[in-house]
This record gives C-alpha cells, structure tokens and sequence, in this order.
C-alpha cells in the first residue's frame, strides 16, 4: 500500500507543477544560457558552459557547469558546477559565482541588454583581483 501510494504522488507531481518552478515564471527551458568567458585581451577564450537562471525578487538564483579552455589562465573557480545568486545594482545584474565565499569567488557583472547576457568578470581572493575578461551568455 505504501509504495502504491508514494507511486501515485510522484506520477502526478509532475502534472501539479505544470511545468513550472514558480508561479509565474515562464517554462524552465527558457532560463538556460551557454556562457562563454574570454581573457581581459577579448580575443582568448578562457571558459565555456552553461547557466540556468530563475528570477527572484530583485535578481536571480541558478546553477551552472563550466569548464576552462585551453591554457588555464587565471579563471579561478570557472570551472566545475555550482550554484550562484544574483540581485540589481546600480541597474546591473551582479552575479557570483560561490556567493558563500569573500576569498575565491568570481563575480559576474552584467552590461548588456536583450534577452542575452554580457558583461566583465573579476576572480577576486583575499590578495585582491586574480584575473578579469568579458563574458556572454546566450539564451537557448
């Protein structure tokens, strides 16, 4: 009896969500974007991946995977998984990518407009700025 009923509740889970995580928010598919960070020069690709992002109020909450390309340049932790969170300053979307740490993070601050995202990144630790670039992240 205990199985058929935990059975039931994650057949029609699914069914109850709709679809969607919020109340809201549009489908989820249409939050993922492919990123792509280049070295302070512009030109040399450092990292590439994905995001999903969910807006909140005020700003965002997501994962993301990266990987590094190439020569490791000074990315810092753009690479691996993670979840990261993001709010309004100064009419720019400021993103970081392990939001519980002051030492050893990199912060996305976004500059563009339209339904994609670019802006410059800053792996930043406790000596201070590490390495920079530019970033863009196109919506799927």
């Amino acid at each position: 009896m205990r199985k058929t009923v935990l059975l039931t509740l994650l057949l029609l889970a699914p069914a109850c969500t709709g679809g969607k995580r919020d109340e809201g928010l549009p489908p989820l598919r249409s939050h993922v974007y492919r990123y792509t960070a280049w070295a302070e020069d512009g030109k040399t690709e450092v990292a590439r991946g994905w995001m999903h992002l969910d807006k909140t109020k005020g700003g965002v909450v997501g994962e993301w995977w990266l990987q590094p390309v190439g020569d490791p340049y000074p990315i810092g932790p753009q690479r691996g998984q993670g979840r990261l969170t993001g709010e309004l300053r100064d009419g720019h979307l400021v993103m970081e990518l392990q939001p519980d740490r002051r030492d050893d993070n990199v912060v996305l601050v976004e500059t563009g407009e339209g339904k994609n995202l670019s802006g410059t990144w800053e792996w930043s630790g406790f000596a201070g700025v590490q390495g920079r670039g530019t970033w863009r992240a196109i919506r799927d």
